[in-house]
């Protein structure tokens, strides 16, 4: 039975028997799209909930970038949750078709007008903020942008000045909240039973993930006074983009916050060297070569590797912060040779007592992933003594420091 009589609006006949009239073939589209539309938009969310990576995913790599990206999340809650929210509202729509003809066109004309406008924006984002694509993204916007259009079509000007002015300031609030609250760290939980800080006669030592980690202050690279109150630990890879935000960070903590004490475990995350996380973008072609040289650094001139480590995260900026690229192999072996000589650098890559170092550090990533086989999808990885939990991904927040923090201070 119709809910609005076939004269009024034969698109929206919900009956599909005999030969379908245009409209009627309209609606099936729709809805057909709207279906396709929430299976990828509720795989996105469902990657971003259970942190699992989607094949060719990754930090750095491609839809891994986007999907990682400040832009992938509003605060906490992935933005592929309000996709899957507009889709069911679209589907309950076009095929319950609960509501009165006239209000349920302008809804679904509305739902019409923001997925071409969310679509017009995160295609935007990527090509100019992030300046990297994901497929798995672009294919949901074209199934938006393509039920936009079947949804808008055929109406006359007149039946969308509402949903005009509803959908367009719909987006525009979608991106001042995103633009407010960012995509937040994630957090995984640890065992933290066995784990500790401790200074004797032979100097300050760690163990963390269980003690499974244990670290001699001494022989850790690291940013502030050895024996600051409070450490934390960091696995990194220079050539990842959130390492460097992580970075940024924890340099200012460190000038404003007493007593911390900043490890860093230089690790890579390519494919070649990576077994838990293996990328193959070429913007961590040299991460491994990278992590040895700091750790060169740091063996042969320690009081130089803070800068050096500062000057490795400079990266090299393309024409937003958000693509900065790594620096270049070339230009850290030259600034690593002024300060430990020409044969100190080529010897780096082939010391095993550094290669040791940097497979450890990957191999921390690891265990990450064996204590949480489906959260940590990315680096900087982010620990403390006695702390349940870790964040991983975006750690460019003071609060989060506070969390983990406060996390290591109640399992003291």
């Amino acid at each position: 039975m119709s809910d609005g009589g076939e004269g009024a609006h034969p698109e929206y006949d919900p009956t599909p028997t005999g030969t379908p009239s245009g409209g009627a073939a309209r609606r099936w589209a729709a809805i057909t799209l709207a279906a396709v539309g929430l299976c990828i938009s509720g795989y996105l969310a469902w990657l971003s909930l259970t942190g699992r990576v989607a094949p060719g995913c990754g930090s750095g790599a491609g839809c891994g970038e986007v999907l990682g990206s400040r832009w992938s999340a509003i605060g906490p809650m992935p933005v592929s949750l309000v996709a899957v929210g507009t889709y069911i509202a679209v589907l309950s729509l076009l095929v319950t078709a609960p509501l009165d003809q006239g209000v349920r066109n302008t809804v679904l004309c509305t739902a019409g007008v923001a997925l071409i406008g969310a679509a017009v924006w995160y295609i935007a984002v990527q090509a100019v903020l992030i300046d990297a694509w994901c497929l798995y993204c672009l294919g949901g916007h074209g199934v938006g942008v393509t039920l936009g259009v079947v949804l808008l079509a055929a109406r006359p000007v007149r039946e969308l000045v509402v949903p005009v002015r509803l959908g367009v300031p719909a987006v525009l609030v979608l991106i001042g909240l995103q633009a407010m609250l960012p995509a937040s760290a994630k957090r995984v939980d640890l065992p933290a039973g066995q784990d500790f800080d401790l200074t004797d006669a032979t100097g300050r030592h760690l163990g963390l993930l269980g003690g499974k980690l244990q670290l001699d202050a001494i022989d850790t690279p690291h940013h502030g006074a050895i024996d600051g109150e409070y450490a934390i630990v960091v696995v990194l890879d220079y050539a990842c983009p959130h390492c460097r935000e992580a970075h940024e960070m924890l340099d200012a903590a460190l000038v404003e916050r007493d007593g911390l004490v900043v490890f860093a475990l230089p690790a890579s995350l390519h494919e070649d060297h990576n077994p838990h996380l293996p990328l193959d973008h070429e913007r961590f072609d040299h991460s491994y070569e990278l992590a040895l040289l700091s750790l060169a650094v740091w063996r042969v001139a320690p009081e130089q590797w803070p800068a050096f480590d500062r000057w490795l995260f400079e990266g090299n900026a393309r024409v937003y912060d958000e693509t900065r690229w790594p620096r270049t192999l070339e230009a850290a072996e030259s600034r690593a040779a002024d300060l430990l000589g020409r044969d100190a650098v080529a010897g780096a890559y082939t010391d095993p007592d550094l290669r040791a170092l940097v497979e450890r550090n990957i191999h921390v990533i690891g265990d990450v992933l064996a204590a949480s086989p489906h959260a940590a999808t990315g680096l900087p990885i982010v620990l403390a003594p006695h702390a349940d939990e870790a964040m991983y991904g975006r750690f460019d927040e003071p609060v989060l420091l506070d969390d983990l923090l406060e996390a290591a201070r109640a399992n003291r």
